[in-house]
């Protein structure tokens, strides 16, 4: 893919369909490299690119087309209304996950009506911290108090991008390194209106998982 400050992001976009072969991941990596939203590219398409984003979409194709997940390439991902930092420090939230974080919103909704307290809530293994941050956001943000842990440093040093990222740093958000219920404080034992863990887990014969995942 040759792109210079003679082509036009529509004419980029066709090519990067060509390379690719699939017009939802061009879309998206063109979205991405141009810095634009959907609606703003959608306007552009006769603008011409410049060298800067012609290169980063250059590069962005050629790590998807070597086998990188392409949320690894964006280096962002949607999660339920969030956007979130995603990069090889942590596994790509699934859209199963965005179940398990509703059926938690429904039970802490109810309980919201019945417990005249802040509620405590602790995501255990949390990764990239997605479910924790998203039952925090959803959540009245002064009525709850929640708990981010893993066992990994990296893993939670994305999840305090994120946490800083979504603004959510005024919260009642904490994040303790540590493995599962040995991260939370003592004094809080037996405290928790909620606690929830979504382990990464690939089933072996699970052909979606792609193979730098995988491994």
């Amino acid at each position: 893919m040759n792109s210079d400050e003679t082509t036009t992001w529509g004419e980029l976009l066709l090519r990067t369909v060509a390379d690719l072969n699939n017009q939802q991941e061009a879309r998206w990596l063109c979205e991405h490299a141009s810095g634009l939203d959907a609606h703003e590219f959608d306007s552009g398409l006769s603008e011409l690119v410049s060298e800067r984003c012609g290169i980063a979409l250059h590069e962005m194709v050629r790590r998807r087309l070597a086998g990188e997940p392409l949320q690894y390439v964006m280096k962002r991902w949607a999660f339920r209304h969030l956007d979130v930092l995603v990069d090889p420090r942590v596994l790509i939230p699934r859209a199963e996950t965005e179940l398990v974080v509703q059926t938690a919103l429904d039970l802490m909704r109810d309980a919201q009506q019945k417990i005249d307290r802040k509620l405590r809530i602790a995501d255990l293994g949390t990764g990239s911290g997605v479910i924790g941050l998203a039952i925090a956001s959803e959540l009245r943000l002064a009525s709850a108090e929640v708990w981010l842990t893993d066992i990994s440093n990296d893993a939670l040093d994305v999840a305090r991008a994120n946490l800083a990222g979504l603004g959510l740093v005024d919260g009642d958000v904490h994040i303790a390194q540590g493995n599962w219920f040995s991260a939370l404080p003592k004094e809080l034992e037996n405290s928790f209106d909620l606690i929830i863990s979504n382990p990464p887990y690939i089933a072996v014969y699970d052909a979606s998982v792609e193979p730098i995942v995988r491994d």
